[in-house]
C-alpha cells in the first residue's frame, strides 16, 4: 500500500522537467519539419502503453508507482496528448513513489 506523504516533495520538479521534455520535443519537431522524430515516437509509445482502450482523449494514469525519473517521462507523456497531468507523492516500503494520472483531454484542453 502507498501511504501519502505531507512533508514538501518533488512533484513540481517532476511538472517542470516534464514541461521541459516536451519543449524539447516540440523545438526537436520543428527543426525537423515533421512529426515523427525520436522525441515524439517515444513519448506516443510511452502514452499508447496505458492510455484509456476506450479513447485516447479518456482520463487515464499509469497503473503502478513509478520512480522519480520514470514520472517525469510519463507525465510528459500525458501532457503531449492530454494538454496537461497530476502527479501525486507517497511512500511505499520506504521509498518515494509516484503517481501520474490525467484526467483527460477535455478538462485541460476543453
Amino acid at each position: 500500500m502507498i501511504s501519502p506523504i505531507t512533508t514538501p516533495n518533488n512533484c513540481e520538479e517532476i511538472r517542470k522537467l516534464a514541461v521541459e521534455l516536451m519543449n524539447e520535443t516540440m523545438t526537436e519537431c520543428r527543426n525537423a519539419g515533421h512529426d515523427n522524430t525520436p522525441k515524439i515516437l517515444k513519448l506516443k509509445e510511452v502514452f499508447e502503453s496505458f492510455q484509456s482502450k476506450k479513447h485516447w482523449k479518456e482520463p487515464c494514469g499509469y497503473p503502478s508507482p513509478l520512480d522519480f525519473r520514470q514520472a517525469i517521462e510519463i507525465a510528459a507523456s500525458i501532457a503531449w496528448y492530454h494538454g496537461g497531468f497530476e502527479v501525486a507523492e507517497g511512500q511505499r516500503d520506504g521509498t518515494t513513489v509516484y503517481a501520474v494520472y490525467s484526467k483527460g483531454y477535455y478538462h485541460y484542453c476543453g
